[in-house]
């Protein structure tokens, strides 16, 4: 929304991102604003993995570099899945800014990922720029996920929700807040 993402497309936002050091990013509604196509140039533009599980193009292949990735940590193989809330096309894009691209429900998709890469990992976590009752949802109907990172509403995710032993957390926008979620892993389970 600043005018220098305006003028340049999005590309200075990903600049500067690539000076954070990320270890993956997902796709969000603002990576469509200006169109569907610009996605391949941002994707160009990142020195870090996108993953988004649930967001595919005209051919039927992820818009992003893949659904999710595995990320050594502290020993542990920590699966993340990416994903964008499921009304990115019809609540957030224009038809023109939405194209021919197809996403799916966020929870069945990130039920399904999990599964197919729950034997690989020993944590799974979701990263979504998706809405809070996905978020949520997903914490309820999805034990194959131990961690929903969120972002998207703005206001944050108020206090950490938890459901047996996972959690979901999102911080406030606009850099207001930092986040810093320390986890600690029972490998013997």
């Amino acid at each position: 929304g600043s005018p220098v993402s305006t003028i340049f497309r999005g590309v200075p936002v990903f600049e500067m991102a690539n000076e954070l050091g990320l270890d993956a990013f997902t796709l969000g509604n603002h990576e469509f604003d200006y169109g569907w196509q610009q996605v391949a140039a941002l994707r160009k533009e990142a020195e870090f993995p996108i993953v988004t599980a649930n967001v595919f193009g005209p051919d039927g292949k992820p818009l992003a570099d893949s659904r999710y990735i595995i990320l050594r940590v502290n020993g542990l193989r920590v699966g993340v899945i990416g994903a964008v809330m499921g009304n990115l096309a019809t609540g957030y894009l224009t038809p023109k800014t939405a194209g021919p691209i197809r996403v799916t429900p966020v929870v069945e998709t990130v039920r399904q990922v999990a599964r197919q890469i729950g034997k690989q990992v020993d944590v799974v976590l979701v990263l979504g720029h998706i809405l809070p009752s996905e978020g949520s949802a997903i914490l309820r109907e999805v034990p194959e996920v131990h961690v929903v990172v969120e972002g998207h509403n703005h206001g944050g995710v108020p206090e950490m929700e938890q459901v047996a032993d996972r959690v979901r957390v999102g911080v406030r926008g606009y850099g207001v807040e930092i986040g810093r979620l320390d986890l600690q892993v029972d490998t013997e389970k």
